[in-house]
């Protein structure tokens, strides 16, 4: 039992330190990521800020302003609306998968995009399945925006 105690004494400091790094690194990739300034965005705010990433993403967008979506992104030849949801609450619904799905025949679009700062609920899910909507939850957003700034870090190869 003594042993297991002295060794148990001389590792803890190395654990913690591991565990502190770690924790740090999430922290330092979350703030890379943008989620933090995404939480302080609202409607039209939020939306420039979709525009940005998708900018960056090599599409060229649209902001359009006629209650069906919010931007229009073109790449490779394919059209997507995007609708953008920036929700205090924890999850987007039914409603903002319809917009998206009826903006997507509005524009001739050949896909439909909804974004949240959140996440969506079981229906809303289900809805997009049906409908053909692809749903970027808080997560994808994430893996976005991280992509990005990964990608603006990188030297240039020219």
């Amino acid at each position: 039992m003594a042993a297991a105690l002295t060794n148990l004494e001389t590792v803890w400091p190395l654990a913690l330190t591991l565990a502190l790094v770690a924790g740090l690194r999430l922290g330092i990739d979350r703030w890379r990521s943008g989620i933090p300034e995404i939480d302080e965005l609202a409607g039209a705010n939020f939306e420039l800020k979709l525009a940005s990433l998708f900018e960056d993403l090599g599409y060229e967008v649209k902001l359009v302003a006629t209650g069906r979506g919010d931007l229009v992104v073109e790449k490779d030849g394919r059209r997507a609306v995007v609708q953008a949801k920036a929700w205090p609450a924890s999850s987007s619904g039914v409603a903002a998968v319809n917009k998206a799905a009826g903006a997507r025949q509005f524009y001739n679009a050949d896909e439909a995009i909804v974004v949240t700062t959140r996440g969506f609920k079981t229906p809303a899910r289900k809805q997009a399945a049906r409908k053909r909507v692809e749903l970027w939850d808080r997560e994808r957003l994430s893996e976005a925006l991280q992509a990005r700034a990964t990608e603006s870090r990188e030297p240039d190869a020219s």
